[in-house]
């Protein structure tokens, strides 16, 4: 009896183990379950770790943060790959930012704007991450001003000051010039181009080309070599030989005559191209007369036409066309004016002015009366009666006070790039290397060769007694 109970308890114990295994899943969450505040402590040092990030050394870039800023023309922008390019005005170098839609652009006043609306030759206030190049935000700088010059301005003969009508302004150092969108010189611009001048206070930090300007030449003109050409308002001046004319971009009517033949015909100037006008269909067999009668005051004054002196007491024949007058009398000033004959009578009054000298005694005997000189002007006799353009010498290019021959025969040389026709005031001088008689003062040369872009440049002749030397770049080949 011994043995069974025994081996009754041996039973008991191993149900009792197989019970106690059996629930292992039970023991086990009873045994995670004990040691609950161990547990907690765990889980909230886990929690800490997840909050606090790893001193990895590197600083999140902040928005709108910056370490570098400028103010700076804009040169050129390119919104598909979100690129601008900036000039900084001390040193005259370029540089090119990125920039996305956390860069802030806002005009003058603080306002939004967007990219489209920035261009070319703008003065802008910028800030932006130097070692990343990118733009953090960009603003048009509040001290700047934006004003028009169209054919009312004149850089000095130093290339460091531009004169707009009677306001002198300095050119920085490292003036911006910009044409179409792109980088130019200041050699560049032309005397009939229109400009859009920005600045700072008195100094002219950029220069855009808004309107600039293309190239005529004739064709078949021999016929009216020694006559006139005019376009529109614009040029005005002698036929030569194989000239080319630079004229502002534009649609034109374009009048030419010589002898008394002639006509017109309409041509359209693109900014750097050249336009080829065939006139050999213009050209008249015998020449036609208009008999002009001549007014003048003070009657003693002397009129001379295309140069030659004319008798006035009786109506001077000329031929149908463009004529230059030019009136001179002692204690007066000069007047200067060109004449286009279109119908077989007409009458023309000239009145001179007087000197300044002889104003001012005129002054003295007449308490102060002021007394003005007389622009250079251009009357045209045609069917409508006559009309009167201002300024005719300063349009055509052609005499005015900047253009003083030099004393003496000093020559001015062009050197390069050789086998390029050199024009000089539209004048052809041959080809490069080449010289001619000097003259003093602003004048164009534009240089032409067959397959390259034409290009002029404006340049200033001083009236020293010496020669002078210029050697320009190699034209850019078409569709460069």
């Amino acid at each position: 009896m011994h043995r069974k109970q025994k081996k009754g308890c041996r039973r008991l114990m191993v149900s009792a183990c197989f019970l106690f295994l059996s629930c292992g899943g039970w023991l086990n969450g009873c045994s995670a379950a004990l040691p609950q505040k161990k547990s907690a402590d765990a889980a909230a040092v886990a929690t800490k770790q997840q909050d606090t990030p790893a001193d990895t050394g590197f600083i999140p870039e902040q928005t709108g943060s910056y370490d570098s800023a400028d103010t700076a023309v804009v040169v050129s922008k390119d919104e598909k790959e979100n690129k601008i390019t900036l000039f900084n005005i001390p040193t005259g170098r370029n540089y090119t930012l990125t920039y996305d839609g956390t860069t802030r652009i806002s005009d003058k006043y603080g306002k939004e704007m967007s990219m489209a609306q920035v261009n070319a030759g703008d003065i802008t206030d910028v800030t932006f991450l130097k070692n990343k190049k990118k733009l953090r935000s960009l603003s048009m700088s509040a001290q700047m001003w934006k004003n028009r010059a169209a054919g009312n301005y004149q850089i000095n003969q130093n290339g460091n000051g531009l004169l707009v009508a009677k306001d002198q302004y300095e050119l920085a150092d490292h003036v911006m010039v910009v044409s179409e969108g792109k980088q130019a010189e200041l050699m560049d611009i032309n005397a009939c181009d229109s400009l859009i001048l920005q600045g700072i206070d008195r100094t002219i930090y950029s220069i855009t080309i808004e309107k600039g300007h293309g190239y005529l030449k004739l064709e078949n003109a021999e016929y009216f070599n020694g006559g006139w050409i005019e376009v529109g308002q614009a040029v005005i001046q002698p036929v030569t030989q194989d000239m080319l004319l630079t004229v502002p971009e534009g649609k034109y009517d374009v009048l030419i005559t010589n002898r008394g033949n002639g006509g017109t015909k309409s041509v359209t100037i693109a900014r750097g191209q050249e336009t080829v006008l065939d006139v050999g269909d213009l050209k008249g067999k015998d020449p036609v007369i208009g008999n002009i009668v001549f007014t003048v005051t003070p009657t003693e004054a002397s009129v001379y036409v295309d140069g030659d002196k004319v008798d006035i007491s009786q109506p001077v024949p000329l031929e149908y066309g463009i004529h230059q007058l030019i009136v001179r009398a002692e204690g007066y000033e000069t007047m200067t004016k060109y004449v286009k004959v279109g119908q077989p009578n007409a009458n023309i009054d000239l009145e001179l002015e007087p000197s300044e000298e002889e104003a001012e005694n005129q002054d003295k005997e007449q308490d102060g009366q002021e007394v003005s000189a007389n622009d250079a002007a251009y009357d045209s006799v045609s069917q409508n009666g006559m009309e009167k353009k201002e300024n005719a010498d300063e349009a055509a290019g052609t005499g005015g006070a900047d253009t003083v021959n030099a004393a003496g025969d000093y020559r001015i040389y062009i050197t390069s790039p050789k086998d390029t026709e050199v024009y000089f005031d539209g004048k052809y001088m041959g080809l490069a290397p080449v010289d001619f008689k000097k003259e003093a003062g602003t004048h164009v040369v534009t240089l032409r060769k067959s397959g390259c872009q034409t290009r002029s440049f404006t340049i200033q002749i001083d009236s020293e007694q010496k020669d002078i030397s210029w050697s320009f770049s190699e034209l850019e080949k078409m569709g460069d």
